[in-house]
């Protein structure tokens, strides 16, 4: 009865979380807000690390050790696998190499995630534990695809963050040495639009840049897609519910989050953002 009560748990947060999520952004990044930030400030590392990585790969790899009921089998030790790889690099490797746009976020973003992450991690490492596939379930289209798909999702979020670090460190680079002629003459144009417009434009290229390439240049969040394409095949080789919960609560944040971050970027740069792009699957959404 805990099991599935858990989960219902889960189903209701993933609610609560898109719907909140839709009525107003989160206040962290590009959508960081004075006026409605949650909580005072903390490195965005410490915080990034301390939401993710305690909950994502130390609390799943002890639950699934210390619940193990069945000898090992290679469909059980695979998934759980997937899911540490995962959070290795999301909560521990990622934050540390990435190039943050900024460099504080709201102590609430971290204390948001810690719940939701735990509940999410405890239960995938319960059923994990515990769940009695056979071997030749590694055989199963099921597995197959979900393992195919998952992988691709990593690859697709991996290149993403890589992209955008570039991105940043290049920016950061050609900030430094200051505008070029072309740089100029494109502000001299923008202060048609008035003063404040431009005033705002000049502070927020500071910090961001258009991206382009790849998936860049088909919707505003591949990262997301990546996230959320990994989810959904795990969802698939598992063949769960907590698995299947999970990728619900991902795209509750995903979703209403790569429609912002596009309505941002297009509010933000203009006619100097294609419109073509879509916020998080190309041609669709």
């Amino acid at each position: 009865i805990a099991f599935y009560v858990l989960n219902a748990v889960g189903g209701l947060l993933a609610i609560v979380s898109f719907t909140v999520q839709t009525l107003d952004s989160a206040p962290y990044g590009r959508h960081y807000s004075a006026e409605k930030a949650w909580g005072p400030q903390i490195p965005q590392r410490l915080g990034h690390i301390l939401s993710d990585f305690p909950t994502g790969f130390v609390l799943f790899l002890l639950v699934f050790l210390l619940s193990r009921s069945l000898p090992n089998q290679a469909p059980n030790i695979t998934l759980a696998a997937c899911w540490l790889a995962h959070y290795l690099h999301r909560g521990l490797l990622h934050p540390l190499i990435t190039s943050y746009s900024d460099k504080t976020s709201p102590l609430g973003i971290t204390l948001g995630g810690l719940f939701p992450n735990a509940l999410f991690s405890f239960l995938n490492a319960w059923f994990l534990a515990s769940a009695d596939y056979e071997d030749s379930y590694v055989a199963d289209p099921r597995f197959i695809i979900g393992l195919f798909i998952f992988f691709i999702g990593f690859v697709v979020n991996r290149w993403a963050d890589w992209k955008v670090k570039r991105l940043r460190d290049n920016h950061k680079t050609s900030m430094m040495s200051g505008p070029t002629s072309e740089d100029i003459v494109d502000a001299k144009e923008k202060k048609k639009e008035g003063e404040g417009d431009e005033k705002r434009r000049i502070a927020t290229r500071k910090h961001y840049v258009v991206p382009h390439g790849g998936l860049f240049d088909y919707v505003a969040c591949p990262n997301y897609l990546g996230e959320m394409t990994e989810w959904l095949g795990f969802a698939v080789a598992c063949w769960s519910l907590p698995s299947l919960v999970w990728w619900l609560f991902g795209c509750s944040t995903f979703v209403p989050r790569s429609k912002d971050n596009l309505d941002w970027y297009r509010n933000t740069f203009g006619d100097d953002y294609p419109r073509e792009r879509r916020a998080l699957i190309p041609f669709l959404f």
